[in-house]
């Protein structure tokens, strides 16, 4: 009676530990999962923050921060051909007062050498009985360097506003007469000219000031009233700028999945070599890299074995030396001896390094 109660207390201790290593393994393993879908959780957010902060710095990179640059044209009507100058530079150069470093011609520039643009010009005109008499008028425009003396291109371009008959213009003022009355629309046309196309910044000669000028046709003395006017360039860029200006989100969608994508894929590479490397056994030193069929022995393991093949290569003459000792064979027997046999196995380490073999008896000569 006794014996069946100690086995029946022994089986239910080893139940209680059979279920705790199993509960302790479960929990383990549930632990170790946690773990890892926290560790791939994190990866994939690294990478994708990643991917965003690249991104965002190679668009800065690629397009620039200014694309269009307007100024406003204030033309004086006291000379006989209204002109208006308008500089395109930034105030740096405009109140600069140093004498040490004067700006030059050459030196004020707000756009960078080779870079192409179009210029154009845009008048906002009344609809006047005069401007409508007036007809034809002709818009010049002379690009300048800071010093407004030497011109560095020139373009002419004939204007007027649109003709409209009384009968249509009647139909327009019924029809926007609240409008007009509220304040909200003006009788005006905006004239758009366009001076310069695929024009590109000189090296020599920069672009840093705009003069246009409005002259009448021949015969007429008057030129046009105008409300205001204002000049505008705009930077050409490349195929690929262009489309990251255009398409702002749509490309930044884009870009930043194929970037995420290439970082995801090679973390993935890279833990799968780690994972797939050979790890060496107990008193065993590393040797070799084995990954889908490729054998490459890195340079570290090298001189392991190396060294590896300099010890045996001691030992064994060590044991060479005692047993020429204990015969009585003379040192020069032992040194110079065209046939000595080593004390080794056939799959020694030094059968792959003979230039080590040689190198140690020879550094090891004075010793017999």
């Amino acid at each position: 009676m006794v014996e069946v109660q100690e086995r029946a207390r022994e089986v239910a201790v080893a139940l209680d530990d059979g279920l705790e290593k199993l509960l302790r393994g479960a929990l383990k393993k549930a632990v170790q999962g946690f773990a890892y879908a926290l560790a791939a959780l994190a990866l994939l957010a690294g990478c994708l923050l990643l991917a965003t902060c690249t991104f965002l710095v190679l668009r800065a990179l690629i397009v620039p921060k200014i694309t269009e640059h307007v100024k406003e044209l204030h033309f004086d009507f006291r000379k006989e051909h209204p002109e208006a100058l308008a500089s395109f530079l930034d105030e740096k150069y405009l109140l600069n007062t140093s004498h040490t470093k004067p700006n030059t011609p050459t030196s004020a520039r707000f756009l960078p050498a080779n870079q192409k643009f179009d210029l154009s010009v845009e008048m906002n005109l009344p609809e006047s009985v005069e401007n409508q008499q007036l007809g034809m008028f002709q818009v010049t425009a002379e690009l300048l360097t800071m010093d407004n003396d030497t011109i560095i291109a020139t373009a002419s371009r004939p204007a007027m506003i649109q003709y409209r008959s009384q009968l249509v213009q009647l139909g327009r003022t019924l029809l926007f007469l609240p409008f007009l009355v509220m304040g909200w629309s003006t009788e005006a046309q905006k004239i758009h000219l366009m001076m310069f196309i695929n024009m590109a910044e000189s090296k020599i000669l920069p672009f840093a000031t705009l003069r246009v000028l409005m002259q009448p046709r021949a015969g007429v003395d008057a030129v046009p009233q105008v409300y205001n006017a204002k000049a505008m360039v705009v930077l050409r860029l490349g195929t690929f700028a262009g489309l990251l200006k255009r398409w702002k989100w749509t490309t930044s969608l884009y870009g930043i999945i194929i970037l995420y994508f290439i970082f995801v894929y090679t973390a993935g590479f890279y833990l799968l070599l780690t994972m797939f490397r050979k790890k060496p056994s107990v008193g065993q030193m590393p040797d070799q890299f084995h990954f889908g069929g490729l054998n490459m022995q890195t340079q570290t393991n090298r001189v392991s074995q190396e060294r590896g093949a300099e010890l045996e290569l001691e030992r064994i003459l060590q044991q060479d030396q005692l047993a020429k000792e204990d015969d009585g064979d003379s040192l020069d027997e032992a040194t110079n001896a065209p046939d000595i046999r080593w004390d080794r196995g056939e799959d020694s380490e030094t059968d792959n390094f003979p230039e080590l073999r040689q190198r140690i008896i020879r550094d090891r000569g004075d010793a017999y």
